[in-house]
């Protein structure tokens, strides 16, 4: 019964409320792109930035994404803003988490002179696969050996479904968090449970406009 109640709570609250809700119960995670970008001489993209730490500042370019944008629009955005340069044949490479961090890769193709266009980048030019700067990440310079080498998914489709596996991940995420949070609900018992919808009335009736998603 207890449950019911808590489905039909749950229901009928406006979907700002419940992803004020699950905001507020989930950890937070800060999401970057990148690129490995290689023009039609091979060689590879690689930008000299303020940020890096002093021992590999070079690396490839790359940066946050912002609100409500989709991965390959930040990834095409910050090359554009930093280089001036614009991608061509876009796909995922990797998608990876470092602890509260996702990091989504890709590999692209461009061409032209690049140049530093952002107050962040110290310089930017093309290097060839065997001549890459000494001060690097060498997880940095495995992707780019994959790539240029070809031992690697992208191209057969492999990359593409690592990329919709993670997408799905984080989806089925969100799913068990609602569901563990019924489940504590029902344990702790009735208690909890008014608590719960008292606090879901404030924000309710607090709540006078309702900003989209990616505002929160």
């Amino acid at each position: 019964m207890l449950e019911n109640f808590v489905g039909t709570i749950w229901r009928k609250i406006t979907p700002f409320a419940r992803r004020k809700i699950i905001r507020a119960t989930q950890q937070k995670f800060t999401v970057s792109v990148a690129a490995i970008v290689i023009n039609e001489k091979g060689e590879v993209l690689l930008l000299d930035h303020v940020l890096r730490l002093a021992h590999a500042t070079w690396g490839i370019p790359g940066g946050f994404m912002e609100t409500s944008e989709q991965p390959e629009q930040a990834v095409r955005r910050e090359i554009r803003e930093e280089t001036g340069l614009e991608l061509e044949n876009v796909k995922l490479f990797e998608a990876r988490t470092n602890s509260r961090h996702i990091e989504i890769v890709f590999r692209a193709s461009a061409s032209g002179k690049a140049e530093a266009k952002s107050r962040e980048i110290k310089a930017a030019a093309w290097f060839k696969v065997d001549e890459l700067p000494a001060d690097m990440s060498k997880k940095q310079k495995s992707y780019i050996q994959k790539i240029v080498t070809g031992k690697t998914g992208v191209g057969n489709g492999s990359g593409v479904e690592y990329g919709v596996g993670v997408g799905s991940g984080v989806e089925y995420g969100v799913g068990v968090a609602i569901g563990v949070g019924v489940g504590i609900g029902v344990g702790v018992g009735i208690g909890v449970g008014v608590g719960i919808g008292v606090g879901v009335g404030v924000v309710l009736g607090a709540e006078v406009k309702q900003p989209p998603f990616g505002e929160m």
